[in-house]
């Protein structure tokens, strides 16, 4: 309902869209594809694809283990792979590393949110190495485009750090991600 406002009248109109809502005894139904108007404005979630329920959730569950890529890409995750499981471990294709298994299944895609990745020490369990690959400034944040691991053609990951970070970054180095924000995902239904 907000796409063709400038910030300040979208913000406004948000905040008139807010209390309409709160002063109304029934539902709402509110379509967008913009993930922050989902997260300020929403209680619960319904995330479509392809026609059909991909996902209904609270928004709180729903962002913090959205279970399917489709519902992932759409509360904001950046970083995407296809993987399967090897043994104990699970493979992210696309960027040639893998994570433990946190149980038995075999999931079909990972995820992991740009704004995860900790600087970590070599020797450190589940520690990769890192090298920047591109670095774009943001309004209020760098992005920093990263290859993990050693192969030179795999897919780059998206890593946000805020400005105040940013010279704190090295252009080399080892990166982790704590296990429990590594998203293991179901694939696409339908």
């Amino acid at each position: 309902p907000f796409s063709a406002l400038d910030a300040t009248l979208r913000w406004e109109m948000e905040q008139v869209v807010r209390a309409t809502i709160a002063d109304f005894s029934g539902t709402t139904i509110l379509v967008t594809h913009n993930r922050d108007e989902v997260y300020r404005l929403s209680d619960k979630v319904a995330v479509y694809n392809r026609g059909s329920l991909d996902v209904v959730d609270e928004k709180w569950a729903l962002f913090a283990d959205p279970k399917t890529a489709v519902s992932a890409r759409l509360t904001g995750c950046k970083n995407l792979s296809p993987a399967h499981r090897e043994g104990k471990r699970i493979v992210a294709e696309r960027w040639g590393i893998s994570f433990p298994a946190r149980d038995g299944a075999d999931w079909p895609w990972v995820g992991i949110r740009a704004h995860r990745f900790r600087l970590c020490e070599a020797d450190t369990p589940e520690c990769y190495p890192y090298v920047v690959v591109n670095r774009i400034e943001d309004t209020f944040s760098f992005i920093l485009q990263i290859r993990l691991g050693d192969d030179p053609t795999a897919e780059p990951l998206r890593w946000e750090v805020d400005k105040s970070q940013r010279l704190t970054i090295p252009d080399t180095g080892y990166v982790t991600v704590p296990e429990q924000e590594i998203l293991l995902l179901q694939g696409e239904k339908g």
